[in-house]
């Protein structure tokens, strides 16, 4: 797989503004962010038709946006602590808690694409004719 040459520069902003859960393993939490990273940083070339390595620096805080998205939107980093057992949604008071098995979360991610209606703005800029 081609890599983007800031790839760890970003994976260190990310994982900074996206902290690992309290009782979430150092690899469970490793496997989510790179693997929505990867996912992001593909949906972001397909879409500007600029290959992955050569994706303009000023495009890397929508990366890191569209990243933080997917992961909330997901519950990518709060799977991991459900038990991905029969209970899916409990609910008490005002209070929900919705689990889903990770395959659930990460077939979820990988089926659609990660771009959002406000990031076009900024991708636009940078997108070109596909050849």
């Amino acid at each position: 797989m081609i890599k983007n040459p800031r790839y760890d520069e970003i994976l260190e902003k990310l994982m900074a503004l996206s902290p690992k859960q309290e009782g979430q393993s150092e690899e469970e939490y490793q496997l989510i962010i790179d693997f929505t990273l990867n996912k992001v940083f593909d949906d972001v070339s397909a879409y500007v038709h600029i290959p992955v390595d050569v994706l303009p620096e000023q495009i890397d805080n929508t990366i890191i946006s569209l990243c933080l998205t997917a992961i909330a939107e997901n519950g990518l980093l709060s799977v991991i602590n459900g038990d991905g057992g029969d209970v899916t949604n409990v609910s008490e008071g005002d209070t929900s808690v919705t689990f889903m098995n990770p395959l659930t979360a990460y077939t979820t991610l990988n089926s659609g694409t990660t771009i959002t209606s406000n990031s076009l703005v900024v991708l636009n800029s940078f997108r070109t004719v596909a050849r």
